[in-house]
């Protein structure tokens, strides 16, 4: 056998097969009130992941200011600057997301709650994630919850979005 190459006879292989059965991530496994009770004394007292309230001001503390490894860098020095662009144009920016808004009824299109009961006026999201393509049909609004969720297995948003018919689709416009 070559050094590195493992063969993995029928025996191996069914052997690793049951041991992997239903005992993926311990699914299905509850812990019993003994070990729950243990488990919660210690971590009473914890916040977070495990730090306490004067760790984090610690913390805070040692990473604010020039603890920080990118205090200072502003601009071309930060390794996230693209030349002070944003990508979108001025003209969305400025007038197309309003009335965008206004066309959708100020209601987020994928779950309906109004931007009334938003914290915040509502996003307009791009349905083939292209910030250069403002054309109307593309532009959607939505809550801040549903568009992070539509960050996420684009394809599956850009396609639910393509098929969804829009008001102006329905009245014949």
């Amino acid at each position: 056998m070559s050094r590195g190459v493992y063969v993995r006879t029928a025996t191996i292989r069914q052997g690793i097969s049951l041991g992997l059965m239903g005992n993926s991530r311990h699914l299905g496994y509850t812990h019993s009130e003994e070990t729950r009770a243990k488990m919660q004394a210690n971590h009473k007292g914890t916040t977070g992941y495990h730090h306490t309230g004067a760790h984090k001001q610690l913390m805070s503390k040692l990473l604010s200011g020039k603890g920080n490894g990118m205090y200072g860098r502003t601009e071309a020095l930060n390794p996230n600057w693209q030349g002070g662009t944003s990508g979108y144009s001025w003209n969305f920016l400025s007038t197309i997301r309003e009335r965008i808004r206004d066309r959708d009824n100020h209601t987020c299109q994928l779950c309906g709650m109004p931007e009334a009961e938003c914290l915040r006026v509502l996003d307009v999201h791009h349905i083939d994630y292209n910030s250069k393509n403002d054309s109307w049909d593309n532009l959607i609004s939505l809550c801040p919850p549903c568009h992070g969720t539509t960050q996420a297995n684009r394809k599956y948003w850009q396609f639910y979005f393509m098929k969804k018919p829009t008001e102006e689709n329905t009245n014949g416009q």
